[in-house]
């Protein structure tokens, strides 16, 4: 997904990141031992070159 990254400084503040183009792919890995969470956030060009290597990443996973 890609966009304007908006988030809290920290937990509770009144200040935001306001990051025009960036981008953030996200996977749910679900295990017998419950789901993961796995997300890249940068900027839509970073995110963009290491595309590849994340999906690689993702499809190297194994639980035994």
């Amino acid at each position: 997904m890609s966009g304007t990254y908006t988030a809290e400084m920290r937990p509770g503040a009144t200040e935001h990141y306001n990051k025009p183009d960036y981008r953030v792919c996200a996977a749910v890995v679900d295990t017998p031992q419950g789901a993961y969470y796995i997300k890249m956030t940068g900027p839509a060009k970073t995110v963009a070159s290491a595309q590849a290597d994340y999906e690689k990443f993702l499809s190297s996973l194994k639980f035994n």
